[in-house]
């Protein structure tokens, strides 16, 4: 279960300000999250380029 990482993670991004940037710029401990946050943000991306244009 995702039971300490996932809100750890969340108030981590709270604080850089949420997005890619704030991921990319500042390298964080478990590169496993980050992975899949920028996978999920590149997925965010691409629905909203598919449906706004």
């Amino acid at each position: 279960k995702n039971g300490p990482a996932a809100p750890v993670f969340r108030g981590a991004n709270a604080k850089e300000g949420i997005g890619s940037l704030g991921v990319a710029s500042k390298p964080p401990r478990t590169g496993g999250q980050v992975s899949a946050a920028r996978a999920s943000f590149r997925n965010q991306l691409a629905v909203a380029d598919l449906s706004g244009s």
